[in-house]
C-alpha cells in the first residue's frame, strides 16, 4: 500500500497531497472551504470525518486516491443519516457518484474543459475553463 505524503498548505496539515491539491483548486475557484471541521457518529456506531466542508454550497467533500469498500460504506451511511450534499473527489480531479444518493450529488469533472462542475441540488456552478 502506498503511504500518502502529508502536505502543509495555508497552515493546515493535510493528510495527503491530493487533499492539499483540492484545497488549492477551491482557492483558485474562490470557493470557501473548511478542512476536517467536524466529525460525526453514524447511526451504525462508526465515526466519520469528512475532509472538507464548503459552506457556501453546504456540501461535504471526501478526497480519495483509492476508494475502499469501507470508505464508500461510511460515505453512503453519512449521506443517508444526514441528507447533506456529498462529493467524492479523486486524485485525477474526477468525480464518481453512487446512483442511490439521489439528487444530493456534486458533480466534478475534468472532461470537456470543465475543471469544476455544478451541484445538481443547488445548481451552483464554478470555474469552467
Amino acid at each position: 500500500m502506498i503511504k500518502p505524503i502529508e502536505t502543509i498548505y495555508k497552515g493546515y496539515r493535510f493528510r495527503s497531497r491530493t487533499e492539499a491539491r483540492w484545497a488549492v483548486l477551491f482557492d483558485a475557484c474562490d470557493i470557501k472551504w473548511e478542512y476536517e471541521s467536524e466529525g460525526y457518529e453514524l447511526s451504525d456506531g462508526t465515526y466519520y470525518l469528512p475532509d472538507f466542508y464548503l459552506p457556501e454550497t453546504r456540501c461535504f467533500v471526501e478526497v480519495k486516491g483509492l476508494m475502499s469498500d469501507d470508505d464508500l460504506r461510511k460515505i453512503e451511511q453519512f449521506q443517508k443519516d444526514t441528507n447533506w450534499n456529498m462529493a467524492i473527489c479523486y486524485s485525477d480531479m474526477t468525480f464518481q457518484a453512487s446512483d442511490n444518493w439521489g439528487s444530493n450529488i456534486f458533480s466534478i469533472t475534468d472532461k470537456e474543459s470543465s475543471l469544476f462542475g455544478k451541484c445538481s441540488c443547488c445548481e451552483i456552478g464554478r470555474a469552467h475553463v
